[in-house]
């Protein structure tokens, strides 16, 4: 009887882990959006830290282009993806990213966005910084 009353409290701890680590990735999914020029936009800090986030993609040299600009948080290169990428629900979008900070700008019929500047990318990481700053809850400190 110990054994199964041990066993639902480590399952009941899962459970409101869980919900933690859900109701963390619901709110960076539905954050607020950023209009820039009428482009709607997304970013936020990469999955790990230590290198390029792609949303899930692998891709290989030849799919991404260097920007010419290093990040001014983690001096790492900015690359871009050469084509949309899916993102889900249909949308395709163009992903730039650095060791820090992760962006997107969904494809709207067909049309083509300003790529991503030194200027803009400053911005990006001075608001990732700040979101960071506030008390998120941290993924590695959970587990």
């Amino acid at each position: 009887m110990r054994n199964s009353r041990k066993s639902r409290e480590s399952v009941k701890e899962m459970i409101v882990k869980l919900r933690a680590e859900i109701a963390e990735l619901t709110a960076i999914l539905t954050q607020q959006r950023i209009s820039e020029e009428g482009a709607v936009c997304s970013f936020g800090a990469t999955a790990t830290g230590a290198d390029y986030d792609w949303l899930g993609h692998r891709l290989y040299p030849n799919s991404i282009r260097y920007l010419g600009f290093k990040c001014p948080g983690c001096g790492a290169g900015v690359y871009t993806s050469k084509r949309p990428l899916p993102i889900g629900q249909g949308q395709l979008a163009i992903v730039a990213s650095c060791f820090c900070v992760t962006h997107f700008t969904p494809a709207v019929d067909g049309r083509k966005f300003e790529p991503v500047t030194l200027v803009r990318w400053v911005g990006f990481v001075e608001q990732v910084t700040a979101m960071a700053e506030e008390e998120t809850p941290n993924r590695a400190s959970t587990a």
